[in-house]
């Protein structure tokens, strides 16, 4: 049972769906193929799954450093997983020196299998940015194995923060992007 892709479709500037068909042997649309454990022949397929992303770019209070950061997940309607997320900043006020810069991916939500919560920031230290370059960070409670629910109440969220500074004048320009949750961190979008 080898699935192929029969449609993909940009459902928003952001994300993708894709749709896939699978072959099913004939022996398997029978009764006496199902046991007990299985009620009926939906249960022999995997969910659909909604690979998406979110992302969000802005720039510091003097538009002289802008960022992006996208968050990659899996969404099965209603739980799914974190795959990983991007960064990029870009500096167009060469006056404008940067340093301390570092993406954080973040999980505050339910475990959709085996209880408990996963409440974990992981952090990926850069320090001094290329200019235009691209930084990925893949946290350790990434992938189809820490499957967690996702709806009003729990999310996902990817952060970049970074450290500006002309002449005696230092800020820092920060956002998030968040997945799921009714209440999105406070700088997310």
């Amino acid at each position: 049972m080898k699935p192929h892709v029969v449609e993909a479709a940009q459902i928003s500037p952001n994300s993708y769906m894709l749709v896939y068909e699978v072959g099913i042997p004939s022996e398997y649309l029978t009764d006496t193929k199902i046991d007990s454990t299985t009620d009926n022949i939906n249960d022999l397929f995997i969910q659909t799954a909604y690979a998406g992303s979110d992302a969000h770019e802005g720039c510091d209070s003097t538009s002289g450093v802008c960022a992006k950061v996208w968050l990659y997940y899996v969404d099965y309607g209603g739980y799914g997983y974190y795959n990983y997320m991007l960064t990029k900043w870009t500096r167009y006020d060469s006056t404008i020196s940067w340093s301390n810069a570092y993406m954080a991916a973040a999980c505050a939500a339910v475990w959709y299998e085996g209880g408990g919560r996963c409440l974990s920031t992981q952090n990926r230290y850069i320090g001094t940015p290329g200019n235009g370059y691209m930084y990925s960070h893949y946290p350790s409670f990434r992938g189809p194995s820490n499957k967690v629910y996702l709806n009003d109440m729990n999310g996902l969220a990817a952060f970049q923060y970074i450290t500006l500074k002309r002449g005696v004048n230092t800020w820092y320009f920060s956002f998030c992007v968040n997945y799921q949750g009714s209440v999105p961190i406070p700088g997310c979008h």
